[in-house]
């Protein structure tokens, strides 16, 4: 877990390094806070990850409809 932990999380100073890594691989799996927010005129939901320091990440209306059985995820927070 501790393995899992330290390959996945991006604290806010290694920031470059994670994004340096997808571009590399192509993709990798991460931990961290997003923010998701609707954008009416673009008809699409876009992403912001708190310590990736990425701003503008295209989400799927896929994977919204996946999440929308999650109160908490569909909501957001109260």
């Amino acid at each position: 877990m501790v393995e899992t932990l330290s390959r996945q999380y991006v604290r806010p100073d290694e920031a470059n390094k994670a994004q340096s890594l997808v571009q590399q691989k192509g993709s990798h799996r991460f931990i961290d806070k997003i923010h998701v927010r609707y954008q009416e005129r673009e008809r699409r939901h876009w992403a912001a990850m708190e310590n990736f320091n990425s701003q503008r990440i295209a989400i799927p209306s896929s994977f919204i409809a996946r999440m929308s059985g999650y109160s908490k995820v569909a909501c957001g927070p109260k």
